[in-house]
């Protein structure tokens, strides 16, 4: 059954705003924002990219982008634009397919948060090493990211469950499935 719904595919330069929270859609490119990915491009690395912008604060939501997303990020988006507050990590934190120290550098985060899947030690050493305070779901539990009428960003979390060896901690990507 065809249900005749509105579609507006976003790409790069469109903008929302909702309330006082604006959003930038930084990726995909105008033009390439098709869901229907053929010729070996991975479709993750169509994700749609939004820049949020609230008070003095920003946010990088790269969805699930693959390194080679973070590279195409990076070449056509104005540097000072990925310099954010609060990073959602790409594509749930995996080693092999996403989060470059480049990407990172650039992105410089306060916070990153890692959401679905069992982190990877690669991946948080790499936050880390970088300054960073990094949190995923499966070791913080419930993560919440609050802007108070401050100015002032603060995080909460409902555990803190960071292993002392990463003993439990995959260091490599071997559960990854297909899309």
């Amino acid at each position: 059954t065809q249900l005749d719904l509105p579609l507006d595919v976003l790409e790069k330069g469109d903008s929302l705003t909702i309330g006082g929270v604006r959003l930038d859609v930084i990726w995909p490119l105008a033009g390439e924002g098709d869901t229907m990915v053929s010729g070996g491009v991975e479709i993750n690395d169509k994700s749609v990219v939004f820049r949020v912008e609230y008070g003095e604060h920003t946010a990088l939501l790269p969805g699930d982008l693959y390194t080679s997303g973070e590279e195409g990020v990076m070449a056509n988006t104005d540097l000072d634009l990925l310099d954010v507050d609060l990073l959602k990590v790409p594509h749930h934190g995996y080693n092999s397919t996403s989060s470059l120290p480049a990407f990172i550098k650039t992105v410089s985060p306060e916070i990153a948060v890692a959401l679905g899947r069992v982190p990877r030690e690669a991946t948080i050493t790499r936050y880390k090493d970088l300054g960073v305070n990094y949190l995923c779901d499966w070791l913080n539990g419930y993560i919440h990211i609050e802007v108070g009428t401050d100015g002032v960003m603060t995080e909460t979390h409902t555990r803190n469950n960071v292993p002392a060896d990463f003993g439990d901690i995959k260091d490599d990507d071997s559960d990854i499935e297909e899309n």
